[in-house]
């Protein structure tokens, strides 16, 4: 049977991995195969949820449970930040900040999941605060201070509280 201990103890062999006290000591190529390996994990997991639910195979586990990458494996590998070109960057500013119905995907229903006016201000919040995913989640009701600019007061700096995880 699965469980999240075993796929846990699977991913540390498979990567080569001590589990335990050498578990920080890691090599730059160890942990690229720690981020494959945690790759595949995370293909395997689709492959079996998108199988229940389409009626492949009965529902004896979840898969988002007992495949899902251990938080030890996750911390490890940590985010993998890229530099953005500055012709990307625009590109990216100029899409975010002119968005329209037209550039969302309808869902199967019909319609969109979610209002354009949301997608909108999640864009802009992406584009200039620099926040991952999950700490835009975080975001709460009232987290914008404005405070005036020592350079020009007319033109105050918004300040953006962002609880921590």
């Amino acid at each position: 049977m699965f469980g999240p201990a075993r796929v846990a103890d699977t991913v540390a062999r498979v990567a080569g991995v001590l589990v335990g006290p050498r578990l920080h000591d890691l090599s730059p190529a160890l942990l690229d195969d720690l981020r494959r390996t945690a790759g595949h994990g995370k293909h395997s997991l689709l492959f079996f949820r998108d199988a229940q639910e389409w009626g492949w195979i009965p529902r004896r586990f979840d898969p988002t449970r007992v495949l899902a990458t251990p938080r030890s494996v996750k911390a490890l590998i940590g985010p993998a930040p890229r530099v953005i070109a500055d012709d990307v960057w625009a590109k990216l500013l100029w899409a975010g900040l002119h968005l329209e119905p037209a550039d969302l995907v309808p869902s199967a229903r019909g319609g969109y999941c979610y209002p354009i006016e949301l997608v909108r201000a999640l864009a802009v919040t992406w584009l200039f605060s620099g926040l991952r995913a999950d700490e835009i989640t975080r975001l709460r009701t009232g987290c914008v201070r404005w405070r005036p600019s020592s350079e020009a007061p007319q033109d105050p700096v918004c300040l953006l509280d962002v609880p921590g995880a």
